[in-house]
């Protein structure tokens, strides 16, 4: 025979452990979504100013296209050697964590871009 008092317990009990899985579940699909979209800037940054650079010739215009893609902060090098342009950009991504507050993590990308052929005078 259960007492009436006892009625519920273990519901309780249940939802104060699926808030806690909840909780744990959002925090890691925040994270992810957090660095998918660093991630994909600073691929996109890196192409575009490889590109940009292989057609045009004029590093500097690369490095300004990158920085209007790239996460703020990130540090974005365009060099051109030996027939080809390399662009790489670097960032921090600030991931939100339930107990540390926020991690970074470090997202890089590096394109490899050959002159194009007929590319306009810087």
């Amino acid at each position: 025979m259960r007492l009436p008092r006892d009625n519920g317990s273990v519901l309780v009990a249940d939802v104060a452990l699926a808030a806690g899985v909840l909780i744990v579940v959002a925090a890691i699909t925040s994270a992810v979504g957090v660095l998918a979209d660093a991630r994909q800037r600073v691929d996109e940054a890196a192409r575009t100013a490889a590109i940009v650079a292989a057609r045009s010739g004029d590093l500097n215009d690369a490095t300004l296209v990158a920085r209007g893609i790239a996460p703020d902060g990130a540090a974005i090098t365009v060099t051109e050697a030996g027939g080809s342009v390399t662009a790489a950009v670097s960032a921090r991504a600030r991931l939100p964590h339930p107990v540390l507050r926020w991690m970074s993590l470090n997202v890089a990308a590096t394109v490899v871009q050959p002159v194009a052929p007929y590319r306009s005078s810087p």
